[in-house]
């Protein structure tokens, strides 16, 4: 795992995450350094299920996968009448195995369905500016000229300010910024360590959820993101990515319960209704003098 981030490949590897969602940390590696550009992962078999077969010759992503099994221990336990006496127990072990699963690239046959998405992606930037706004509250967005590095999170005023000059894009981009520092700062960590010790933590949280949201953000780059996985050993590091990625599903699971903003339709008349509102308009029209003025009713 140490040789394999580099500051590009470590953006490939949050892309990889967005795609193929709730593998454990472990797993998630061991499939990103076999096929990185995997989508949809299933077994032999679930592929089966869903009415598709693995091609001939395809090689199978190896990954861990729980077993039980029971095994029997001697336990001094003791009987009726008090007294210790060894006696053999059955007890459930969870264990790993080696298994395999299989990238639907790696398969054919009957055509799947769409997997459903978060309803978010659909909407568009008045709506997600709203839900922000709503799950943020008490905390108030603030979009005004010259804001300093185009946004940033006030804690002594819970306002989170964005640059009225940015694109929708850059002010969505800014407002994940917002809302992530604001959690992690009401979760006890000072502006100045967010800003430090967290930079990259809080950068991968944002990243993740613009490509949740599927807010364009091409270019979002990781400087130094190599070096910060090697000085980790690798378990902290699937244990931090862990946590980043339950993080970002529970921000998107706020907006989500956020009532949407309703659209505004344009009310359209019925035939009925566009006569009656013909009929009770009059027209003023303007006479020579001497002539009377007559109001006609259409």
């Amino acid at each position: 795992m140490q040789g394999l981030f580099s500051d590009q490949t470590y953006r490939d590897y949050l892309d990889f995450l967005i795609r193929c969602p709730g593998f454990a940390g472990e797993n998630s590696l061991l499939i990103f350094t076999q096929k990185p550009d995997a989508s949809l992962l299933m077994s032999f078999d679930k592929w089966k299920q869903n009415g598709r077969y693995v091609r001939s010759g395809e090689r199978g992503i190896a990954v861990l996968l729980p077993a039980k099994y029971f095994s029997r221990i001697r336990r001094a336990v003791p009987d009726e009448n008090g007294e210790i006496k060894e006696q053999m127990v059955t007890r459930e072990v969870v264990a790993l195995r080696r298994g395999y699963l299989y990238d639907i690239s790696q398969t054919a046959g009957r055509e799947l369905s769409e997997y459903e998405t978060n309803s978010l992606k659909k909407e568009n930037f008045d709506q997600l500016i709203h839900r922000v706004r709503q799950a943020v509250q008490p905390a108030k967005i603030c979009i005004e000229p010259d804001v300093t590095s185009d946004g940033y999170f006030d804690a002594m005023s819970d306002t989170i300010f964005i640059d009225s000059g940015l694109s929708q894009t850059q002010t969505m981009k800014m407002a994940m910024y917002g809302l992530v520092h604001r959690s992690l700062y009401q979760q006890g960590g000072s502006i100045e360590s967010i800003n430090s010790i967290w930079q990259m933590q809080v950068k991968t949280m944002v990243y993740l959820l613009c490509r949740k949201l599927e807010i364009n953000v091409p270019e979002m780059r990781f400087p130094g993101a190599g070096e910060w996985v090697r000085r980790m050993e690798p378990d902290i590091f699937v244990r931090t990515m862990r946590l980043l990625t339950k993080m970002t599903d529970e921000f998107v699971g706020e907006l989500e319960t956020v009532p949407a903003l309703e659209k505004k339709q344009a009310h359209r008349m019925t035939l009925k209704e566009q006569l009656d509102l013909l009929n009770n308009l009059s027209i003023e029209k303007s006479f020579p003098p001497g002539k009377e003025e007559k109001e006609e009713r259409i």
